[in-house]
């Protein structure tokens, strides 16, 4: 199964952001909370964009993830959403500057710096988010998957436009310029579920299977056999464990 090249991102940061939550058990385990799915090389999470031969080549390099092995270079070279999980459960996304991290790291384009600031709502407000992206990937089943996603996206104005801006050419935007931080990163989880879940289903989202990780995972294999979440080692540390059992029980 072949996805859009602007789902792989925009999944990437809806599992980026679920992986903060305190109750995940994994994202205070695994010491970085980097992305979830491989994204292509030169993609723009913030616009649906790629750049250059890289765009072309999105289909199959940087969202067939065949097997745990597979586009190696490309997930430990993907970036960090710059988050550092708290001791004892505290909740990162309170941290000075995670909000400026994660919209950097995702490539969300012309968001207002006062919208970021210490002491504003946004921390709430993420949040709250983030529980009803958590709701969306637990749920029972894909009519109640997607009955959440469109409550998701009914909060928001939101209307395609042209726009052209920071180096990218022309392209479809859909958050309004004045749009906040959060309202930015809604938008871009909301369209990311929107394009994945009627081709993807609720069977994609699943935990790590490295014992011990708890963090969510979207495969977007055509064989849907991705079993580990990306950035944190764990498909390495359990095969190189695997191993090591062979070789005692040898």
């Amino acid at each position: 199964m072949l996805f859009t090249h602007d789902v792989a991102p925009r999944m990437a940061l809806v599992m980026d952001l679920v992986n903060t939550d305190p109750g995940v058990l994994g994202a205070a385990q695994a010491g970085v909370n980097q992305p979830s799915v491989a994204t292509a090389p030169g993609t723009q999470p913030g616009t649906g964009k790629s750049n250059g031969a890289q765009a072309n080549n999105a289909g199959s390099n940087g969202l067939q993830q065949g097997t745990d092995e597979s586009n190696g270079a490309q997930a430990n070279n993907a970036g960090s959403n710059g988050t550092q999980p708290g001791e004892d459960n505290e909740d990162v996304v309170d941290s000075p500057g995670w909000l400026q991290h994660f919209v950097a790291d995702h490539c969300l384009f012309r968001v207002d710096e006062g919208s970021m600031k210490n002491g504003r709502t946004w921390h709430r407000e993420i949040k709250e988010l983030r529980a009803e992206l958590r709701a969306i990937v637990d749920a029972p089943d894909m009519e109640s998957a997607v009955e959440r996603t469109n409550s998701l996206i009914a909060v928001l104005s939101v209307r395609p436009y042209l726009s052209r801006h920071d180096d990218l050419d022309w392209h479809i935007d859909w958050a309004a310029d004045s749009a906040d931080a959060v309202s930015r990163i809604r938008v871009e989880a909301g369209l990311g579920l929107l394009g994945f879940l009627p081709q993807g289903g609720i069977d994609r989202f699943r935990r790590c299977a490295r014992p011990g990780c708890e963090r969510y995972l979207v495969d977007l294999s055509k064989n849907k056999s991705r079993k580990f979440c990306e950035g944190t080692n764990c498909a390495a540390r359990t095969h190189a464990q695997a191993y090591r059992n062979r070789n005692k029980q040898g």
